[in-house]
């Protein structure tokens, strides 16, 4: 009877359950998947985060873009710059060392910045663009400056016009080159969107044409 009721006795570690296992064989599984959502979402975050190459290869083009008018548009306004040293210099010479009439030698001190002018821009300014025939060149650069001139002189008349209407006297020298100087500034603009768009206009280069390349099967 003792032997009997030994064994029926439950054992010190309390009964065992049916199905019972280790606490890691569960615990790892829930680990790895929160590890694999974790991962999912470090991604998700750094693929939004990231642009796309198509985006960041406009963006790259357009700060080249940038990068290149203003370059042209530096040496631009430094070859207008010179031209303008030049032709104040040439109007001094020919009317007080030469004694030349006043309309005469600035017609000729323009002309010889106009001369200035063209090389300066066709050979360094805008190097890199189209050369169309240098007759025709020549032409649409003198017609480009002679718009521009008319459109400054036409400018300057119009503000001494309005300041007049506006004060009823005539303006002063420093309202005049006030005016004068405004006129110079729309005038610089102008003559460079014409330069960059008509006298030595950029012509796209075509994209290279990809041949189909058939191979036999």
């Amino acid at each position: 009877m003792g032997v009997l009721h030994s064994n029926l006795e439950p054992s010190h570690g309390g009964p065992v359950r049916a199905g019972a296992g280790p606490v890691g064989a569960t615990a790892a599984p829930a680990e790895s998947s929160r590890r694999k959502e974790r991962g999912s979402a470090r991604s998700r975050q750094a693929s939004w985060a990231a642009p796309s190459p198509g985006y960041s290869s406009r963006a790259m083009d357009r700060r080249s873009r940038l990068r290149r008018l203003a370059g042209v548009g530096t040496r631009f306004l430094i070859v207008g710059g010179i031209s303008t040293l030049i032709e104040v210099g040439a109007f001094n010479l020919f009317v007080y060392a030469f004694g030349w009439d006043l309309v005469v030698g600035k017609i000729a001190a323009s002309l010889v910045a106009l001369v200035n002018a063209y090389i300066g821009n066709r050979e360094w300014a805008f190097r890199g663009r189209d050369r169309r025939g240098r007759v025709a060149e020549i032409v649409l650069f003198l017609a480009v400056n002679l718009v521009c001139t008319g459109l400054g002189a036409g400018i300057v008349w119009l503000g001494a016009d309005v300041v007049e209407g506006m004060t009823g006297h005539a303006p002063g020298p420093a309202m005049v080159n006030l005016i004068n100087l405004g006129s110079i500034a729309v005038i610089v603009l102008v003559r460079f969107v014409l330069y960059h768009y008509i006298v030595f206009r950029h012509t796209p280069k075509p994209a290279p044409a990809t041949a189909d390349i058939s191979r036999d099967a």
